[in-house]
């Protein structure tokens, strides 16, 4: 059954998964790990969004989304 979750802080192992999954499935070169504090600091911005989805612990796909602050008005896009 595919489960699917938003990434929090204390989920930066499967947010490594993730990227890997994204360098294979995209074709780019592996990227080296990111640092562990870099990712916990991204999860834990509001503004910063990750889910995944999981089956049997596989990591089959994901997505992130990120707040862009906009420079032609107060909002952000």
């Amino acid at each position: 059954m595919i489960a699917y979750k938003r990434l929090i802080q204390g989920d930066e192992a499967t947010f490594v998964q993730l990227i890997h999954l994204f360098a294979e499935v995209f074709e780019h070169e592996t990227p080296p790990s990111p640092n562990a504090k870099r990712l916990a600091d991204l999860l834990e911005q509001p503004g910063f969004i990750t889910f995944v989805a999981i089956d049997n612990d596989e990591i089959l796909g994901g997505l992130t989304a990120y707040e862009l602050p906009s420079y032609y008005s107060q909002q952000s896009e």
